[in-house]
C-alpha cells in the first residue's frame, strides 16, 4: 500500500454510448469491453491509488461494485463529482459514496453546468493520468480539458473500447503516445499494469542529484529532498567534505560519483544560485553525462528563520525546463513544488532525448 503522500490522482472519463445519441459513438462501442476496462482499472487502481470521476448511471455502480469487493476505503481512494442540474436523476449508487462533490447549476443550463463541473473537477486535484473508456462527446471534451491542464501527464484512450476513446484514440494522440496495446489488447487488468501502476512506479524510482548554493539554501534544499517524491542524493556529513573539498580533483571526483546513478539533475534555484562555480559546473557535467537538467525557484520556501529569498537568476539555458511556483505562501508553494517535481522530471528526460 502507498502512503496518502505518494497515492497518485487518477481521473477516469467513460460512459456507455446510448443507442438514442449520435450514431457515430454506438456504431463502434463495446459495450463488454468498457465494463470490463472500468473494473479492471478501479481494481488496479484503487488498492494504490486515487480514482475521480465525474458520475456516470452507467459507470459509477461498476465502481462501487469493485469498492466493496476490494473492501477499502471509500473516502481515501476515491472522489465522484455530480452537476446539481442532474440532481433529479442521481442514482442511488451516489449515495453510498461518502466523497461525492456537487457542482452548480448554472443557468439552469446543461452545458454551462458540465463544463463548470468538468473545470471545478479537474482544477481541485493534481493528476497524473487520465483514463478515457469508451463514451460520447462528453469524453472527448473532457479529454480536451485534461490536455490543456495537464500537459505533462499519462493519457491512456482504451481504443478497444470503441466510441468516444477510439476516436481520440485516432485523431487527438500524438504518434509517439499510441500503443498498439491501447488498440487491440482486451486483457485489461495487465493493460492497467504495465502502462499505468508499472510506469508510476518507475517513476517513483527516477533517482535525482541536488544542485544548489549550500550557504543559502541548505534548508530550503533539505525541504525539497524531504518531500519524497523522487529518490534524491543524500547531504554530505561535515567530516566527509571536509575531505572532498581538498582539492577541485576531489570535489569534481565527488560529484562524477554521486552523479552516476542519477536520472535527472535538479538545480534549486535561489538567489545566489547562478553565482556558484560548483553549480555551474554540475550542470555542464550532468549534460556531458547524459543526464537530463531542470531547475526549481525555491525563493518562495523559507528558511530556517522563516524567511523568504528574492528570487534569482536562471543559470539554465532555456530549453531546459523550470518550474516556479504561483504562490506566494510557503505552504502552498511547497505543496505545489511537491505536485510538480515528478512531471517536471520527466519532461526535462523528454528534452535529454531530443539533444543527444
Amino acid at each position: 500500500m502507498v502512503t496518502i503522500e505518494k497515492r497518485k490522482n487518477i481521473f477516469l472519463s467513460a460512459s456507455i454510448p446510448l443507442p438514442e445519441r449520435d450514431v457515430k459513438y454506438i456504431g463502434t462501442a463495446d459495450i463488454i469491453a468498457i465494463r470490463d476496462a472500468v473494473i479492471a482499472l478501479t481494481t488496479v487502481v484503487l488498492p494504490h491509488h486515487r480514482l475521480i470521476w465525474g458520475g456516470h448511471p452507467s459507470i459509477t455502480p461498476l465502481i462501487y461494485y469493485v469498492m466493496e469487493r476490494l473492501n477499502l476505503n471509500i473516502q481515501e481512494h476515491v472522489t465522484l463529482y455530480q452537476s446539481r442540474f442532474f440532481e433529479k436523476y442521481f442514482p442511488e449508487d451516489n449515495n453510498k459514496f461518502e466523497n461525492v462533490i456537487l457542482t452548480d447549476n448554472i443557468n439552469d443550463d446543461k452545458t454551462q453546468s458540465l463544463l463548470y463541473m468538468r473545470n471545478k473537477m479537474l482544477d481541485e486535484s493534481e493528476f497524473s493520468a487520465g483514463i478515457f473508456i469508451g463514451g460520447m462527446e462528453g469524453v472527448e471534451e473532457e479529454f480536451d480539458i485534461f490536455v490543456e491542464k495537464y500537459p505533462n501527464a499519462l493519457v491512456l484512450p482504451i481504443a478497444s473500447t470503441g466510441a468516444a476513446a477510439k476516436m481520440i484514440y485516432d485523431k487527438k494522440l500524438s504518434g509517439e503516445n499510441k500503443n498498439e496495446r491501447l488498440l487491440k489488447d482486451y486483457a485489461y487488468m495487465s493493460l492497467f499494469q504495465e502502462l499505468l501502476i508499472k510506469k508510476y512506479d518507475y517513476f517513483m524510482k527516477r533517482k535525482v542529484f541536488y544542485s544548489f548554493h549550500f550557504d543559502n539554501d541548505n534548508w530550503r534544499a533539505g525541504q525539497v529532498r524531504n518531500m519524497g517524491v523522487v529518490e534524491g542524493n543524500q547531504p554530505v556529513s561535515g567530516n566527509k567534505w571536509e575531505e572532498v573539498k581538498q582539492s577541485e580533483t576531489s570535489i569534481k571526483k565527488w560529484i562524477d560519483d554521486n552523479l552516476k546513478d542519477k536520472s535527472c539533475l535538479i538545480v534549486l534555484i535561489g538567489e545566489k544560485t547562478s553565482e556558484r562555480k560548483w553549480v555551474k559546473y554540475e550542470i555542464e557535467r550532468a549534460w556531458e553525462l547524459g543526464k537530463a537538467v531542470c531547475g526549481i525557484y525555491i525563493d518562495r520556501l523559507e528558511n530556517s528563520s522563516g524567511e523568504q529569498s528574492l528570487k534569482g537568476k536562471n543559470p539554465l539555458p532555456s530549453y531546459m525546463p523550470i518550474f516556479e511556483t504561483k504562490y506566494r505562501s510557503s505552504k502552498y508553494a511547497y505543496n505545489d513544488i511537491k505536485n510538480n517535481i515528478t512531471n517536471l522530471v520527466e519532461k526535462a528526460i523528454q528534452v535529454r532525448k531530443i539533444y543527444r
